[in-house]
């Protein structure tokens, strides 16, 4: 499919929790496991995405789209919550998580809500998200990889769509939460996604960026980054005196950065 020139620029993805071998009893099963948040990321503030999808054989027009497939490839396994019953993050309720703690790192797809408190009356309604990735192999442990598929949001109400719903527009922060994944190791990431550049929807962009490859800290348990070899991951290095006696001691150092 010919790439349009759209004010979405691409994915990134941002390590937001990660659990160490000795860090992870608070969940058994997640030690080495990583939560990743996926944005699609924009030139202006007012950008707004409408649609994350994929069409590759679709009859409208014939041959569909011809973009790339839309989903995860896994090198490791992918937590999916057993207590969420479709692929979006907008329908899990906080109010659980300390009875399922591991509910709040459940792998899914959105637009811009994490949870279903994010849904409030300046952002979009839940109900108006739809979650039309097509087949029943949502679930992110096995990674999908889906051929037709899309997530949208509509307009509410009467305000112009640059003004709303909050959750679509790119903001100062110039993206949008488009997925979160919990895995123990590198992933590739790959949507199309359609957008209405600084809210107007009468010139509507189509914008299917390269696959987003995601390095994880650990492979197998061990640090696939470990310059001085020393049991610390190289991301997780903390800089500062480690010697006791020093007066500047950092307990918390893991790395003597000289300054003692």
């Amino acid at each position: 499919m010919p790439i349009a020139s759209a004010q979405m620029t691409g994915f990134s993805a941002e390590l937001d929790t990660i659990w160490h071998a000795e860090g992870a009893d608070d969940i058994p099963g997640f030690e080495f496991f990583g939560v990743y948040r996926v944005y699609a990321e924009f030139t202006n503030p007012t950008d707004v995405l409408s649609a994350i999808y994929s069409d590759t054989v679709s009859v409208v027009p014939p041959g569909g789209l011809e973009t790339p497939v839309l989903g995860v490839e896994l090198s490791c396994n992918g937590f999916t919550s057993d207590f969420v019953t479709s692929p979006g993050l907008w329908g899990i309720n906080p109010d659980f998580f300390e009875l399922y703690p591991d509910l709040e790192y459940s792998s899914g797809w959105t637009i811009g809500l994490l949870n279903s408190d994010e849904a409030t009356p300046q952002t979009q309604d839940p109900s108006f998200i739809s979650d039309a990735v097509i087949g029943d192999t949502w679930s992110f442990a096995d990674g999908p990889m889906v051929a037709n598929g899309s997530m949208y949001v509509t307009a509410v109400g009467t305000f112009p769509i640059a003004d709303g719903p909050a959750n679509a527009v790119a903001g100062e922060d110039l993206r949008v939460l488009v997925a979160q994944i919990t895995t123990c190791g590198d992933f590739d990431f790959q949507a199309c996604g359609q957008t209405f550049p600084m809210g107007q929807q009468d010139s509507t962009q189509y914008f299917c960026p390269p696959v987003l490859s995601v390095t994880h800290p650990y492979l197998d348990g061990e640090c696939v980054n470990d310059a001085d070899e020393d049991g610390v991951c190289d991301e997780f290095e903390i800089p500062g005196c480690t010697e006791e006696d020093a007066c500047n001691f950092d307990p918390n150092a893991t790395e003597d950065n000289m300054t003692c």
